[in-house]
């Protein structure tokens, strides 16, 4: 009867959503780790330059370790680094940076609280991130 179970657990219908949820999973891993990148390197440059450049530095910093990391491990894109995955990437990371910063500078404009527009401005680049990173940059086929 177990046997029958880790079948049916295992079968076509759900490797397919499993499959989809552990990438989820490992993009949200490595989406954390960067983010912590993306915050220590704001808070510390933000005491000393203008918040916009602090947070288009820190996000750069950000951008490349996601890049590497979801390409061999969050996507398992074995593929050699080709130019046009890397420019792919870069102008899939522009429009990142592009609406993490403009949602930053906006939030904190209206609340002044440098935390809550970190916080929000991730959240909101979050979703755009990865729809472009699997649509675009590392599609599977």
């Amino acid at each position: 009867m177990i046997r029958r179970n880790l079948r049916q657990i295992r079968g076509k219908g759900n490797h397919g959503k499993m499959k989809r949820r552990w990438v989820i999973f490992k993009f949200i891993v490595t989406g954390g780790f960067c983010t912590c990148i993306d915050f220590s390197i704001y808070m510390c440059l933000s005491t000393v330059i203008a918040m916009s450049y602090a947070k288009c530095i820190s996000m750069f910093c950000s951008c490349t370790m996601s890049f590497f990391l979801n390409k061999l491990w969050t996507f398992r894109d074995k593929k050699s680094y080709t130019v046009p995955q890397v420019l792919k990437f870069a102008i899939t990371q522009l429009i990142n940076i592009s609406v993490n910063v403009g949602c930053n500078i906006i939030i904190y404009d209206l609340t002044q609280m440098k935390i809550l527009a970190f916080v929000l401005s991730t959240l909101s680049a979050m979703t755009v991130n990865y729809l472009l990173q699997k649509k675009i940059v590392f599609r599977e086929g």
